[in-house]
């Protein structure tokens, strides 16, 4: 098969393009051909097809230019069907696209009877931030009609403007074209995902695909060793407000336990989250590195006993929890999104609800009380089912069902 892959960003910029340059590879591998299509940009990995990628869009600069492109990226459109036409892919796997390349494209891809697969990574087919979170809450108050409520609570990035243009992006794809819901199938990494659209009203052809680990990570995964007895709590993840870092400050400061918290990575709200570990006069007990490569987040499981996802909104199906639990770490996940789909209590992991510090604080009492290693194997089997032929084996056949009609 020729497959066209699409994502806004061909560079490393977070999980969706790990994930999707892990599918090129893993495509590649099967011996399928993949087409990518995406933004031009200095930090793009090389690919012949770059000659075809849209003009970057800056929406950081307003002009009136790129308002218009916010909702239809003509250049995007121009430089797919080019793309198309010398090329002809068999089906089309389109990703994160909202905003700078615009669901325009999708009708693109119809009109040259591509078949359309559109996989789920975030909520922006349902909500203007794509969080289902605002105002420290998880909300779906858009599942109500209108999605200008937007404007009402400043839910991207506390701007009215930005929420505004983001409520009218919404409305016209979402509502009035109607163009998330021209795709042939969708795939969504947790069943939260599947759940959450159809209360929003996707109830086309859904598949349940989770996400993968390639087999290079997988021996990574493996070679860190048992977790000493000296073992720290672990937080790693952006650090940003629907994270529920400072929750876990505030409840691991009320638990009073000894083992130390180590927090890796960086975020929006370093300057609050410093300002929090010195107001609980916790600078003796947590350390911080805010930049680490992937062989630092291996050390850094490698010293863990426990890796802790106190989330406040309604995650997908993270990486980081899968990586923990390959690397033999338990999880103490907040109830929230899909995390309960990997976390089985007191096999390999504690949940939690969500929001919850006073139960948090108690769950890490108790977690510090337990047999860690005894719960290292359960970990590491609990995500055996996520490698990368598994993944194969079934978007191929998404796929191939698509082609086949």
């Amino acid at each position: 098969m020729k497959i066209l892959l699409v994502n806004k960003y061909y560079y490393l910029k977070g999980g969706t393009e790990r994930h999707l340059f892990a599918l090129e590879t893993l495509l590649k591998e099967q011996g399928h051909s993949v087409v990518p299509f995406a933004m031009a940009h200095p930090h793009n990995r090389p690919s012949e097809y770059s000659p075809y990628f849209a003009a970057a869009v800056d929406f950081d600069r307003f002009s009136v230019k790129s308002a218009i492109k916010f909702f239809y990226n003509y250049n995007a459109v121009k430089q797919l069907k080019k793309l198309i036409k010398a090329e002809r892919p068999d089906v089309a796997h389109i990703h994160n696209i909202a905003h700078q390349l615009t669901p325009a494209i999708i009708k693109v891809l119809k009109k040259n009877n591509i078949p359309v697969v559109q996989t789920w990574h975030d909520y922006q087919h349902l909500c203007p931030n794509y969080q289902l979170f605002t105002k420290g809450q998880q909300c779906e108050r858009c599942r109500q009609g209108s999605y200008f409520k937007a404007c009402r609570y400043r839910c991207v990035k506390n701007s009215f403007w930005k929420s505004l243009m983001s409520a009218m992006e919404m409305t016209w794809y979402a509502k009035i074209k109607r163009a998330y819901q021209q795709a042939d199938a969708y795939i969504s990494p947790s069943k939260f995902m599947v759940d959450v659209s159809q209360r929003f009203g996707f109830i086309g052809n859904q598949h349940h695909v989770e996400n993968f680990l390639t087999e290079t990570e997988w021996q990574s995964y493996r070679q860190i060793p048992a977790i000493a007895e000296n073992g720290y709590l672990l937080y790693y993840g952006r650090l940003s407000t629907e994270k529920g870092i400072i929750l876990l400050l505030e409840a691991y400061a009320k638990s009073n336990i000894k083992r130390p918290l180590h927090l890796v990575g960086s975020g929006p709200i370093e300057t609050e989250v410093r300002q929090t570990i010195e107001r609980l006069g916790l600078s003796n007990q947590v350390f911080w590195q805010p930049h680490v490569d992937q062989a630092g987040v291996l050390e850094a499981l490698a010293g863990a006993a426990v890796v802790i996802l106190p989330s406040l909104w309604p995650e997908n199906l993270p990486y980081g929890a899968i990586e923990a639990l390959a690397a033999g770490r338990p999880l103490l996940a907040a109830a929230t999104g899909g995390l309960p789909e990997l976390v089985t209590e007191h096999k390999n992991g504690w949940l939690f609800p969500v929001g919850d510090g006073a139960v948090l604080a108690q769950k890490l009492v108790a977690v510090d009380l337990c047999d860690h290693a005894s719960m290292s194997d359960a970990c590491r089997a609990s995500v055996e089912r996520m490698q990368s032929h598994n993944y194969a084996a079934k978007i191929e056949q998404v796929y191939q069902s698509l082609i086949n009609g």
